[in-house]
């Protein structure tokens, strides 16, 4: 779709930052390392877009999620260490942005979630996800 618009310049089929997050979530879906660096990989176009001026493509925490799901669902495929790396990548740049007035990154319960889910409080110690989630906290009752 996205080469189909450069190619045309037809706004009818330019894809937008919901088309971006409906195949984040696909990806996520899928259960290996290469999908969960697809959809990262699409997360990060979008955030370009974005930079380059592009105000629709702005990324919000719903592809965010999907990409922590995604690696959520790649453990067995890409192994606990890589998850964690990208986990906490995705999670803390949200986190951190949402802490800098972006609302819009709010991490939700389901955010934190694939943390229990993918166990990586066993990586962490539950005290690195309890911090963030208390990031989260006191940044909405201020």
């Amino acid at each position: 779709m996205e080469e189909r618009y450069r190619q045309t310049a037809d706004w009818d089929i330019k894809p937008d930052a919901t088309a971006y997050s409906t195949v984040i979530n696909a990806w996520s879906e899928v259960g290996t390392e290469l999908a969960a660096l697809r959809a990262e990989r699409l997360l990060g176009r979008m955030e370009a877009l974005y930079d380059d001026g592009d105000d629709e493509m702005k990324p919000t925490i719903i592809p965010v999620t999907a990409c922590i799901k995604a690696w959520s669902n790649t453990v067995d495929d890409a192994g606990k260490d890589v998850v964690a790396e990208h986990f906490d990548e995705l999670l803390s740049t949200a986190v951190e942005k949402y802490e800098s007035g972006d609302d819009s990154m709010r991490p939700t319960d389901i955010t934190f979630s694939y943390a229990t889910k993918t166990m990586l409080n066993d990586m962490y110690g539950p005290d690195r996800i309890v911090a963030l989630q208390d990031r989260v906290i006191l940044k909405t009752s201020v």
